[in-house]
């Protein structure tokens, strides 16, 4: 398990409770002045395996998911660089309402639900020392919007 304690479980979280301090919660993307820039393609690897373990609890706040016995995903390039960034775990975000449930939003459109895949920068051999770096974390995050058909 990659966490040892309540107190280092709370450090991860991306919440807008403010843990940890990085200022980046709730972020809304404006894509009339959001600036584009053009990446090399960002390299996923191992993410699509079928072996090992994957381990789903409830926090009572969201629901984490962390994997075992298996290669752990990592992810490079992009805006990464030669970083190599390793999977840490999944974490869900979501409300009381499907119009409302993710964390983040785009031009003001809010979602049903968020999956935050955390990742930590191996170039400095272990998660606790990437959380005051400032390129030691790096979330993937979807956005999840619920349909009703019928």
């Amino acid at each position: 398990m990659l966490f040892k304690s309540t107190q280092e479980q709370k450090l991860c979280t991306t919440s807008s409770s403010g843990l940890p301090k990085w200022r980046q919660s709730p972020i809304d993307i404006n894509r009339v002045i959001a600036w584009s820039k053009k990446f090399p393609p960002l390299l996923l690897t191992n993410y699509w395996s079928n072996d090992g373990t994957a381990t789903l609890t409830n926090t009572g706040n969201t629901v984490n998911i962390e994997l075992a016995n298996k290669k752990i995903p990592t992810m490079r390039g992009g805006p990464l660089k030669d970083d190599e960034f390793q999977f840490m775990n999944v974490q869900f975000r979501w409300g009381p309402s499907d119009c409302r449930g993710a964390e983040h939003s785009i031009d003001n459109t809010w979602y049903s639900m968020e999956a935050q895949v955390m990742h930590w920068n191996t170039r400095y051999g272990s998660i606790d020392k990437c959380y005051d770096k400032s390129d030691g974390i790096a979330i993937l995050s979807y956005l999840m919007q619920t349909a009703y058909v019928g």
